[in-house]
């Protein structure tokens, strides 16, 4: 038994934001077809390295598993067609494009409900639908600039920096998700569906609630800090992040200079207190960088552990998937896909103890399932095939 079988998902999504949210929704159970225009969505040619396989870029596979591919040209009325059969069949549809591409397309919400009168229907968006900035396209980076998220990253006197890493894709396709859910419990009460409607924006902005919600009642905003206590230094074989603020004692600094054999720093008038820190912090870290050079990073972790220090070392790809803890949480799955062999990928973090999520299907090469999605709502092979003679799928 799965948790969401027998959920029936139309996912019009692309790029990142949209695919994160149906990926979640296809590892506990649903059905996911995703649709694409022939070809393959944009992004399946982009990410970081070069494409596995043909339409199998490492971003498009870190997205789409457990989803079934149908390709269709919605800019055709035979498209048109295909798309609201495929919506009067769904309990879900999902697109993340710019406010009115979905209305042109014959896929928004009104359309979508005339398929469907208790669909739930999730908008993914940069901005919103509405407002001043609803017409910009999206992008994560763009959110991590426009929500303060950057502006307390670096290090003084240096650009604002941000994630390299798609962070906030990610955390929008979780709260898309979570808001299908809740509209799915909604329509068991109600037997009413109804619109969920996220923003990159929004989304970036809730990610970065501790600092917004100071702002808001101290007018403080965090800024960018070289904080020598909260930071990663160089071991004798690596590095090594340090957390003091959750050391043993009410002063970190004397935990830590304690751990570090350099207890006379706990009295140095220069490091006694937060504002005799801010002013100092680059000779503070020069001498915290000076002992920690000496011992390796497996030797600080445990002398950190016993001091109630919090540290953990810094992690390149490989050592992560090498981590022996990683590794017992199974986040790292594997599966074995007809054309390109055997595929590695992350796995769904969250673990439910009766309806686990489970790596049924690999990511689908573009239009794979397109006789077999089609055939299911009733149109017969001759049509198929005059249509792909078209181009009207693929």
């Amino acid at each position: 038994m799965t948790a969401l079988g027998g959920i029936r998902v139309v996912d019009f999504s692309i790029w990142m934001f949209g695919p994160a949210a149906t990926q979640v929704l296809g590892d506990f159970g649903a059905d996911v077809v995703k649709v694409e225009p022939p070809g393959g969505e944009p992004g399946r040619g982009k990410g970081m390295g070069h494409p596995l396989h043909h339409g199998m870029s490492t971003r498009y596979i870190s997205r789409n598993r457990n989803k079934r591919s149908v390709c269709v040209d919605l800019t055709t009325a035979e498209g048109g067609r295909i798309a609201r059969a495929l919506m009067a069949g769904a309990d879900v549809v999902v697109q993340n494009f710019r406010p009115g591409v979905a209305e042109r397309l014959g896929i928004d919400y009104r359309s979508a409900r005339e398929c469907r009168p208790d669909v739930i229907y999730a908008a993914g968006s940069g901005y919103g639908q509405t407002g001043p900035y609803a017409h910009r396209g999206g992008q994560d980076r763009a959110a991590q600039a426009m929500s303060g998220f950057m502006s307390a990253n670096g290090d003084p006197g240096q650009p604002p920096t941000g994630a390299r890493v798609s962070v906030m894709d990610y955390l929008g396709g979780m709260i898309l998700a979570q808001g299908v859910l809740v509209a799915l419990v909604a329509r068991l009460r109600t037997g009413r569906g109804q619109r969920v409607d996220l923003s990159l924006l929004d989304a970036a902005v809730s990610g970065n609630t501790e600092g917004m919600t100071t702002y808001l009642n101290t007018g403080e905003a965090l800024v960018q800090r070289f904080d020598p206590l909260m930071r990663a230094y160089q071991t004798a074989d690596g590095a090594l992040q340090i957390v003091t603020v959750f050391a043993k004692t009410k002063n970190p600094m004397k935990e830590l200079a304690e751990a570090v054999g350099r207890p006379e720093l706990a009295e140095d008038p220069r490091f006694t207190s937060d504002e005799a820190r801010a002013t100092h912090e680059a000779e503070l870290a020069d001498l915290l960088q000076a002992a920690l050079a000496a011992r390796s990073t497996a030797d600080w972790l445990a002398i950190f552990d016993a001091h109630g220090i919090i540290s953990a070392p810094v992690y390149d790809y490989a050592q992560v998937a090498a981590d022996p803890q990683v590794r017992h949480n199974e986040l790292i799955v594997t599966g074995e896909h007809p054309e390109i062999g055997e595929v590695a990928m992350v796995g769904q973090p969250l673990r439910l103890s009766g309806t686990p999520s489970e790596v049924t299907r690999m990511p689908p090469l573009p239009g794979e399932h397109t006789d077999e999605v089609l055939t299911d709502l009733g149109i017969h092979r001759p049509d198929l095939a005059r249509w792909r003679d078209q181009g009207v799928i693929a």
